[in-house]
């Protein structure tokens, strides 16, 4: 597997990568190594960064788009990516919705099915128990999932300025409707995580603690 990545050096001494060469997928500098394998590779499977848009592929090499989601946006794209041979889907509702934003075909597009969110809350293995254990989600009635799309980020030059508000979220506006909105879910005994993008809790308001909302991080989901 060659798996390419922002970073090499931090991959490279990874035991549980052993079977995996890491390249640069940064298009600004010339790699020989990532050309090569880009290249020769039988199958290209990409969510959101297709490096072989603009190139003729080989005959039966094989590029797969996953995605990363189930878009209700238009399309972006000016013309169709010709080089994807499937693209894959989460629900038959997305189906058309995501042919048209990635560019593939409705013919080529494949339903795998909706995300099993609630696996994070199975016990699986002694690292969800602790998982479980640690954040007491058995005290409560039900547990509330939500991961809003919407991204604000400190960062300028990729913040996605859809809501000009405190939190850059739909509905929870404020800091007081964080606060309103987790005591409610304490008065019914329910817990709310938040799974927001990674770059938009960066922001002050979600540095912040709240009793009955819990701010998922991306590395508590890689520790557990």
């Amino acid at each position: 597997i060659v798996w390419l990545v922002d970073y090499v050096k931090n991959f490279q001494t990874n035991p549980l990568f052993e079977n995996t060469i890491f390249c640069s997928k940064k298009r600004s500098q010339l790699h020989i190594r990532t050309c090569y394998y880009l290249a020769r590779c039988k199958y290209y499977i990409y969510d959101h960064n297709n490096l072989l848009s603009d190139i003729k592929k080989r005959n039966h090499q094989v590029i797969i788009c996953l995605w990363h989601g189930a878009p209700f946006k238009a399309a972006t794209r000016n013309q169709p990516d010709i080089t994807v041979d499937e693209g894959y889907t989460t629900g038959k509702l997305f189906i058309k919705g995501s042919s048209d934003f990635i560019g593939c075909p409705i013919s080529k597009m494949i339903d795998i099915g909706y995300p099993r969110n609630d696996y994070l809350l199975k016990k699986f293995n002694h690292y969800q128990v602790e998982f479980i254990k640690k954040y007491q989600f058995e005290l409560y009635t039900k547990i509330i999932f939500w991961m809003p799309t919407f991204r604000k980020s400190i960062n300028s030059s990729i913040s996605q300025e859809y809501f000009t508000n405190e939190t850059g979220l739909p509905i929870l506006v404020t800091e007081m409707d964080l606060k309103n909105f987790s005591e409610w879910l304490r008065q019914q005994n329910l817990l709310c995580i938040f799974k927001v993008h990674h770059l938009q809790l960066e922001l002050p308001i979600f540095k912040k603690t709240y009793s009955n909302i819990l701010l998922l991080k991306d590395e508590m989901i890689i520790k557990n």
